[in-house]
């Protein structure tokens, strides 16, 4: 017992001195590469135009495609709105005189027949009316069985036609509207692209910036040459104002004559 109470001691003594002795801990700042983050910056800073021309190029392949199943679409609208003009004018120039004519028989045979006739004194009248009836029902029955004959006939030579062009048309626009969507689609993606490189860029900047602004020149050669060119430069690039300026006008106050 008295053995695991010392060994108890001992253990806890131990870690006491750990912790105590430990060092605190610092956080180092990442390492920034910058000739990598420079290197990335001029990939897709070429890549940029790169991809503003495939944008333009889609948006060319696009406007020409629109226009045209425009043509079409408003062509359309015409031929419709000319069918159904000419639809109404045989309606009212064929049609409805043929109808006129047979609702004046009905409306002669109303006044005449639509009443209660005298089983002993008008069986004359009342089987004239029954005839009279089959007579117009089978004018109805035989104006309704012309008009369609009519109609289809007129259909098919002045219709018809029209509809053969507005079908080409419609497969026209359809084939057009699937080079539409596809040249979308690669607009799409390639402004998706243009933005994330564009973000990217100026992550890259942000970085740069950040770890120039705090690096005094260096005094090794090679070094100060990689210096000179990841840092000196930057503000040209959108990033540190806070440089001192490349030069300091002193003016022409002091110039003597020789």
């Amino acid at each position: 017992m008295m053995n695991k109470i010392i060994l108890g001691l001992l253990s806890l003594t131990f870690q006491t001195a750990s912790a105590e002795s430990a060092e605190p801990v610092t956080k180092q700042a990442p390492i920034v590469d910058v000739g990598a983050l420079m290197g990335e910056f001029q990939t897709l800073k070429g890549g940029l135009s790169t991809l503003n021309s495939q944008m333009e190029t889609a948006d060319e392949a696009v406007a020409p495609l629109k226009k045209e199943n425009k043509v079409y679409l408003d062509d359309q609208a015409l031929k419709k709105n000319a069918i159904t003009a000419a639809i109404q004018q045989q309606k009212d120039l064929v049609l409805a005189p043929r109808v006129a004519k047979l609702d004046k028989k009905i409306a002669a045979w109303n006044a005449r027949c639509s009443r209660e006739f005298n089983p002993k004194t008008e069986m004359g009248a009342y089987n004239q009316c029954e005839s009279d009836y089959a007579v117009i029902e089978q004018e109805r029955k035989d104006g309704i069985a012309w008009w369609k004959e009519y109609s289809d006939k007129w259909v098919h030579a002045n219709v018809d036609p029209l509809v053969v062009v507005m079908e080409k048309q419609n497969a026209r626009i359809a084939n057009n509207s699937a080079k539409i969507e596809k040249w979308t689609k690669a607009y799409n993606n390639e402004k998706a692209q243009f933005i994330a490189a564009k973000a990217r860029i100026d992550k890259i900047l942000r970085t740069v910036k950040a770890y120039c602004r705090d690096k005094p020149a260096p005094t090794d050669a090679f070094v100060y040459g990689e210096w000179i060119k990841w840092c000196s430069n930057i503000d040209w690039d959108g990033t540190s104002t806070a440089l001192p300026p490349m030069y300091h006008s002193n003016g022409i106050g002091g110039a003597t004559s020789n």
